[in-house]
C-alpha cells in the first residue's frame, strides 16, 4: 500500500500517483476523469489514504469526488488565496 496518492488533475485525463513514505515511487497511471475511475484508483493505497490534489481548471466546482473527508478538503480554499 502506498503512504500517499499525488494527483494531478487535467481537463480530460488525470494522473494517479503511488508514493511510499520514503518519496519512492511505487507507481502511476493516467485516467480519463471519471469520478469513480478516480476513486478506485486512490482506493488502491488503501483505507484514508493521504491525497494531494493539483489542479488548475478550476475543479472544485465541477468535480465532485465521492470520498467525503477529501470531497470537503477539496472544496476548502487554501491559506491566502
Amino acid at each position: 500500500m502506498s503512504a500517499y496518492v499525488p494527483i494531478d488533475l487535467h481537463r480530460h485525463r488525470s494522473v494517479v500517483m503511488h508514493m511510499a513514505a520514503d518519496g519512492e515511487v511505487l507507481g502511476w497511471v493516467r485516467l480519463a476523469n471519471d469520478p469513480e475511475a478516480l476513486v478506485a484508483e486512490v482506493m488502491k493505497a488503501g483505507e484514508a489514504p493521504e491525497v494531494a490534489i493539483e489542479a488548475t481548471y478550476g475543479w472544485s466546482d465541477d468535480v465532485a469526488v465521492p470520498l467525503p473527508a477529501l470531497t470537503e478538503r477539496f472544496k476548502q480554499p487554501r491559506s491566502g488565496s
